[in-house]
């Protein structure tokens, strides 16, 4: 046992020197990885680190937290008209959410259904709805539903063609 256990300490100080190698080029790839996370994400005013908060702003970024792209607004006019016809019948994104829920339960077809979130991606212009997401909206806003249609309608020709 006293033999084994001193061959175990041999091997360590034979180790030791190049578990010091290795922690020294560990810590210089560190120091490159912040240089460079920080050269990515500096302000070109302040130098300060910047992230993307809600609703796609810049602002500052808190210690330890990842940097993410926003999404880009492609339909951001289209989603605009819809919010705003959203607040003309005076219902927040729940409602809607609750409502459409409630068509796709009578017509036993779920992709009627617009979540709160997807609905939120619709007003901000980063997702086109389909076909049965605005018949859906249609219903929900008492709107024709060609009239929900005509913004998209580019879009909807390439995805879905002749409609």
């Amino acid at each position: 046992m006293g033999g084994t256990m001193r061959s175990l300490e041999q091997v360590l100080k034979a180790l030791r020197p190049e578990f010091a190698r290795l922690r020294t080029v560990l810590n210089r790839v560190e120091s490159a990885v912040e240089a460079l996370s920080g050269l990515l994400s500096q302000d070109s005013a302040g130098g300060r680190r910047l992230g993307y908060g809600r609703r796609g702003r810049r602002m500052p970024l808190a210690a330890g937290k990842k940097i993410a792209a926003p999404r880009k607004a492609h339909w951001a006019k289209q989603g605009h008209r819809m919010r705003r016809l959203r607040e003309q019948c005076g219902f927040n994104q729940r409602e809607v959410d609750r409502r459409t829920d409630r068509i796709a339960q009578q017509k036993n077809n779920k992709a009627l259904h617009v979540s709160r979130t997807y609905l939120r991606d619709i007003e901000r212009g980063t997702s086109v709805p389909s076909m049965d997401k605005l018949k859906a909206l249609a219903l929900v806003y008492e709107q024709d539903h060609e009239e929900l249609v005509k913004p998209y309608h580019k879009d909807l020709l390439k995805l879905y063609g002749a409609f």
